[in-house]
Parts: structure tokens; C-alpha cells; sequence
């Protein structure tokens, strides 16, 4: 049985994680207000590194100025714009994220009305993992390069390698946002909570920086642990007057999602509508949360009427609920490009490729793209599987499950459902029908609506070929299933098997 993990139950909104480049273009590492560096930052380690820089004029300070300054809307800074133009002379010494520092700070003014329209991350991995190892061997100590490295290693799934890149870039860095940001992000990734929120509260930047402190209410809401920041956010969004909206955008949408989860519709709504009215100046993650959010508060809300870059999450479910299944998939596809450490793109991708558009071929090359990589990811082997049994590729699909290690009892009924429907393409129905029915008996007893509904469209689908009259009253059952947990392409699978069902 294909598994979509197809809806969030609890999303929350966990910072994007991206190469610095990136995240400087999606405006991320830009000032959260219009002044100055705030008045209560302690700019007692600042100080000492503008100090080692005016004493050594050397391009490994100038770059560790640069990458403090940023972060504490240091931009009128006299010495901080001379360590740019330094930089900037020596542009053939050093890395490309370096110079795009320098450039920020130079060019903050005019950067930040600029329209930046970017595409998909560039996909040449190993290419960028080696220029950033020979930017290293110069500039070892500039967290930016590390940080760069771990995304990478995680996006390879070299997750080893990934965490000693990421744990440097903390420790050398933690009061930047984005390494802070980052690193949360893959400590979420590894299953790690406890580390993302130590680093998240012992920064500086916890007391005043909204997406700072949007990432730990998130990531705590995730855990089912008391926020510590949570009255710094709402403090924040009261006397908002010196914020940039842009910076908002996810605080505002994390503390609505806190009032929801702890069931104030009507204070949720508020804290939406007013990230909503910022337009343009709100991030593709926050409207990815609107988007899944919208139907449960009240809000009528169209990703499509949004210009924001990579707005490949939030297009992707709008497209699924209008049966727009073609974009749905290219939105996908290209969400797997914009998140490449995760397999989820993959995972949702591949059932609306197969179950939506009823196309297993496409859900084949889809799958087939991103499994190397995550060879251990059970929903990927799982699918896979299926897709070739539709092809009636039977000796391919087992040979996928022969290794697949399974977790939890639920990961067993879908590997069992997987098995049934190999059984009956292999022509043993009574072995076929026994491991679908164990699985259905599964998802029954934990009251997951959603597989089975899937369960008994596609036990239906296999035991129709042999018993018409059992296999009608599944797919009459996965209709209704269907209809309760609002999945529309699982009654547009059934009808299509069998068509006196079409007037049901």
C-alpha cells in the first residue's frame, strides 16, 4: 500500500534551512528593524573582534566582523564598512559567500528594494562541498563555510559528516541568526531537540529577534515543551513599530498556530490576518502554514494570489485541493529540489503521482531519482515498491521489501498491505487477501482514517480481479472513508475500477 504521509496533523513552522546565498536573497539575513544594533546587545565580543580586526587588517577578521555585524543591524558601522571594501579588494582570496557578506552590508540600502526572483537550490552537491573545503583550509574559523558544508552533507544524507560541519558553525557563531536558524533546523532534522532549543535560548539574539524567536516557539510546540520565549514574541508583536513586517511574518504565524493548538480559533485568526495583510512581506513558510492552516480557522486564502519566491509547499497542497494533480506533482518535484536533505517532497510526490493521477510510471522515475540517497527511508521503499507491483514488476517490488526495516506497528500493516497486493499479482489471492485484512485490522485500532481508506481501496482493487461482489464492498468502503477524511482521489481511484460505482 502507498503511504503519502499526505496531510500534516500538527505542522509548525521550523525555519527553512539554506545555503547563505540563499538565505541572503530571500532577505533572511537582514535586519530585523530599521535602526541600529539594539541598545541591550552586548557588544562585548563584538568589540573584541573589530579589535583583533583593526589590529591584523587580515581578511579572517574582516570576515569574522562581517559575519557578527550583520546580524546586529550593525550597517552605519565605519569599521565594519571598511572590513567589507576589504573584503571586496580581495574578492580572488576568498569565497563567494564571503563577497555576497560584504555586498549585503555595502549594498543594504539598495538590497532591501530590490525584487529578487531565484531559482531551485543548484543541484551540483558535491561540486559546492569541495570549493567550500578549500575555502576552509584558508578561513577555518568563518562559520558561514561550515554551516554551507553541513547543508550540504545533509543533503547527501551524510548526516555524520553533516553534524560535526553543523556543530562547529554553533560553536564558532551562535548569536548569528542564521546559523542559529540553521542549526536548529538540523538538530530538528536528527531528532534533536533538546540541543536546537539549548542554542536557540542561550543566544543574545533570543530577547530580540523575532525569527529567532519564532523558531524556538516552534520547535518547542513540536516537542510538547513550554516555550521560554513565547512573552518575548508576544512583547515583540505589541510594540511592533520598529520591526520590518517582513520579520513578523513567522512569529506571527507561530503564535497563531500556539492559539490553535491550544483552542483559540478566534485569537489565531487575528495573528493570521495580520501576517496575511503584510502582503508581499512574508515568507513562503508562513504562507505554506496559512495554507494548511487556513480551513481549520476560517480564512479564505489563495497561495496563488502571493508573489514570494519557492512557493513550492504552499502551490502544492492549494493545487491538491482544487484536483490540479499535474501542478500538485510539479510543485513537488520542486519542492524535493528546494528541501534536498528531506525525503517528504519525494514521499508526497510520489502518491499523488500514483494514487492522483493514477500514474505509477512517473511515481517509478520519481522515486528512483531520490533513493539512493535515502536508501533507509522506509515511506520511500515502501512506495517504491508499489508503484513497480502496479507495473506488475512483482520480483523488482519484493526485492525492495526483502531489506526494509520497519519501526512501529503501523509501518508494519503498510509493509503488509505492500505485501498483499505482490501476493495477488503473484496470482496467491488467499495469502494476499490475509495480509491486507491484517492491515486494515491495524489502522482500525489506531483510528487512521487515512490509510485506511487507502487499505481498502487497494485490497478492493486486487480481490475486484477475483471476487467482484468482495472487492465492490472495500472500494464502496474506501468511498467512504474517503469522504470523511476529505480525500477525493481515493473516490476518483474507486470509481475508476469499477464504474457502477460512479453514481454511489
Amino acid at each position: 500500500m502507498i503511504n503519502g504521509n499526505f496531510k500534516y496533523e500538527n505542522r509548525q513552522l521550523i525555519p527553512r534551512w539554506f545555503i547563505y546565498k540563499f538565505a541572503s536573497k530571500l532577505k533572511e539575513t537582514q535586519p530585523f528593524n530599521s535602526t541600529t544594533k539594539p541598545k541591550d546587545y552586548n557588544d562585548n565580543e563584538y568589540i573584541k573582534i573589530i579589535g583583533k580586526w583593526k589590529e591584523e587588517k587580515n581578511l579572517l577578521w574582516a570576515i569574522e566582523v562581517l559575519s557578527y555585524a550583520i546580524n546586529i543591524n550593525d550597517y552605519d558601522n565605519l569599521d565594519v564598512k571598511i572590513a567589507a571594501e576589504f573584503v571586496l579588494k580581495n574578492q580572488s582570496k576568498i569565497s563567494s559567500l564571503a563577497a555576497e557578506l560584504a555586498y549585503n552590508i555595502l549594498n543594504y540600502a539598495k538590497i532591501k528594494e530590490k525584487k529578487i526572483t531565484i531559482e531551485p537550490i543548484d543541484e551540483h552537491i558535491k561540486i559546492n562541498i569541495n570549493k567550500i573545503k578549500q575555502a576552509l583550509r584558508e578561513y577555518p574559523t568563518n562559520p558561514l563555510l561550515w554551516t554551507d558544508l553541513g547543508y550540504y552533507y545533509a543533503s547527501l544524507n551524510q548526516l555524520s559528516k553533516a553534524k560535526n560541519s553543523i556543530n562547529i558553525a554553533i560553536n564558532l557563531g551562535y548569536n548569528n541568526r542564521f546559523i542559529l536558524r540553521s542549526a536548529s533546523r538540523f538538530f530538528v532534522h536528527v531528532d534533536e531537540c533538546d540541543k536546537a532549543l539549548f542554542y536557540l535560548r542561550k543566544s543574545q539574539l533570543a530577547k530580540i529577534d523575532p525569527w529567532i524567536i519564532s523558531a524556538e516557539i516552534s520547535i518547542s510546540e513540536i516537542y510538547n515543551k513550554k516555550s521560554k520565549l513565547i512573552d518575548n514574541g508576544i512583547s515583540i508583536i505589541n510594540n511592533s513599530g520598529n520591526y520590518n513586517k517582513l520579520s513578523l511574518s513567522e512569529l506571527l504565524a507561530s503564535i497563531g498556530t500556539i492559539e490553535l493548538n491550544h483552542g483559540s480559533i478566534k485569537n489565531s485568526k487575528l495573528y493570521f490576518k495580520r501576517a496575511l495583510v503584510n502582503n508581499n512581506d512574508i515568507t513562503e513558510n508562513t504562507l505554506s502554514q496559512v495554507e494548511w492552516i487556513s480551513n481549520k480557522i476560517g480564512i479564505d486564502f489563495n497561495s496563488k494570489n502571493y508573489n514570494v519566491p519557492f512557493m513550492f509547499e504552499a502551490n502544492l497542497w492549494e493545487d491538491y485541493k482544487k484536483e490540479n494533480y499535474n501542478k500538485s506533482l510539479e510543485s513537488a518535484q520542486n519542492l524535493q529540489l528546494y528541501l534536498p536533505f528531506s525525503a517528504n517532497p519525494s514521499i508526497i510526490g510520489s502518491y499523488i503521482a500514483s494514487v492522483c493521477l493514477q500514474n505509477d510510471e512517473d511515481a517509478v522515475k520519481l522515486l528512483k531519482n531520490v533513493l539512493p540517497k535515502f536508501h533507509d527511508n522506509f515511506l520511500l521503499r515502501n512506495n517504491y515498491a508499489f508503484s513497480l507491483a502496479n507495473l506488475n514488476l512483482i520480483e523488482n517490488a519484493a526485492e525492495q521489501l526483502r531489506s526494509i526495516s520497519v519501526n512501529n506497528e503501523t509501518e508494519l500493516a503498510i509493509l503488509k498491505a505492500t505485501q498483499g497486493l505482490i501476493e495477488f499479482r503473484k496470482k496467491n489471492p488467499e495469502k494476499g487477501r490475509s495480509l491486507y485484512l491484517d492491515a486494515i485490522d491495524t489502522f482500525k485500532k489506531y483510528k487512521d482514517g487515512a490509510s485506511l481508506a487507502r487499505a481498502c481501496l487497494f485490497y478492493g482493487r486486487e480481490e475486484f480481479n477475483f471476487n467482484k461482489d468482495k472487492g465492490r464492498k472495500y472500494l464502496i468502503e474506501s468511498i467512504n472513508l474517503s469522504k470523511i477524511n476529505d480525500m477525493k482521489e481515493i473516490e476518483n481511484y474507486a470509481k475508476s475500477i469499477d464504474n457502477s460505482l460512479k453514481d454511489l
